[in-house]
């Protein structure tokens, strides 16, 4: 990864985001303590917002997405689903070979973000 080069323009783009996404995606959605969790969700527009998500991520625009909690009011989303989730994410960049350092980026957000994610009382 260049110094100049953006996170972004690093991982492909929009349509370097959207093979991340698609690929883990197609991981989590096969993975049987996970899939309560998607019941009834638009996969379609779920996919966009993760793609959203990440873009902001990586420097690629601005977040227009609604709030991570509120996003995912209500969803009880423990601990141990999202280290499900994260592994998966993870093991996504690795087969994609997106670069180490991009991919401990993003795994830090993401860890980052728990709090907003993981319910708690009160959610």
């Amino acid at each position: 990864m260049q110094i100049t080069e953006t996170m972004y323009e690093s991982i492909g783009g929009d349509a370097g985001l959207t093979q991340v996404v698609d690929r883990f995606y197609t991981r989590v959605w096969a993975d049987p303590e996970l899939k309560p969790y998607f019941e009834g969700i638009d996969r379609d527009q779920l996919k966009r917002h993760q793609r959203m998500f990440l873009t902001y991520a990586l420097g690629g625009g601005a977040n227009e997405v609604r709030s991570l909690p509120e996003a995912h009011s209500g969803l009880k989303i423990s601990d141990a689903a999202f280290d499900r989730v994260a592994k998966h994410l993870r093991y996504t960049m690795e087969e994609l070979d997106v670069d180490k350092s991009l991919a401990q980026i993003i795994a830090g957000f993401v860890q980052g973000k728990r709090s907003s994610v993981v319910m708690v009382s009160g959610y």
